[in-house]
């Protein structure tokens, strides 16, 4: 098992990407301890992108798998008008993950 992923998303993700970014995503729970996932130059992500990506880091934290997110303004603000509260869902220390 390698000790860490890196996955750097694209400037736009929508419905179109879906199955793309979920093959990704899945195929990294195989490879490693530490996942990071760069989303720092999107600059556009649709609902079905945030769902998946929430869902994923969730599933992430509940299988000890460390997720090191790295989220553009664009990004939160999209998760955030889902409701999707990752940054206190998942903080540093307490819940195995880290926003830089």
């Amino acid at each position: 098992m390698e000790d860490s992923t890196h996955i750097v998303l694209d400037s736009e993700l929508g419905i179109a990407d879906a199955e793309r970014i979920y093959k990704i995503l899945q195929g990294s729970y195989n490879d490693t301890k530490t996942i990071t996932i760069d989303s720092t130059h999107t600059e556009r992500i649709d609902t079905s992108i945030s769902q998946l990506l929430y869902a994923y880091m969730r599933t992430s934290k509940s299988n000890n798998i460390r997720i090191n997110w790295k989220p553009s303004a664009a990004v939160t603000a999209a998760m955030e008008r889902l409701g999707l509260d990752v940054q206190s869902t998942f903080n540093t220390e307490a819940q195995n993950a880290s926003f830089s």
